[in-house]
């Protein structure tokens, strides 16, 4: 487990933040995660992100956040009710989630061992595929 009072937010290391979805919050209570999120609302600095699997989290934001786009990328820590404190965050664009890239997408469904006419219909799908191949795949991820 990461200490979190030896990294202020732009020390986090990268590396010891595993992907995760709304589902898999329970296993990472205390931890340092990142998720990749549809921002739904923000009052104040509270906000409600969709999580890769469609549930929605609250999000209690960094005072410095300034998110930019609907689409963005948390490094946050889980905490035990579940939701979660932003620690980092990276702005994914508006048009993230609605288009489904193509882009090396071959590649992506044969390192994730997927039959391309499964082909996730968004980008928040593959996302979450994503997610669940890095929890499959631990030592690769």
């Amino acid at each position: 487990m990461i200490d979190l009072d030896a990294f202020s937010p732009t020390q986090i290391p990268m590396e010891a933040t595993p992907r995760i979805n709304s589902e898999l919050r329970s296993q990472y209570c205390g931890q340092i995660v990142r998720i990749v999120s549809k921002v739904i609302r923000i009052d104040g600095k509270i906000a409600t992100i969709e999580a890769p699997d469609s549930t929605q989290v609250q999000v209690t934001m960094a005072d410095d956040s300034q998110w930019g786009t609907l689409y963005v990328e948390l490094i946050a820590r889980v905490e035990s009710n579940l939701s979660l404190t932003e620690l980092a965050s990276t702005d994914f664009g508006d048009s993230f989630g609605k288009y489904g890239s193509r882009v090396n997408t071959a590649m992506l469904f044969d390192v994730l061992k997927l039959n391309y006419p499964t082909c996730p219909s968004s980008d928040m799908e593959l996302a979450n595929k994503v997610v669940l191949a890095c929890q499959q795949y631990r030592d690769i991820f």
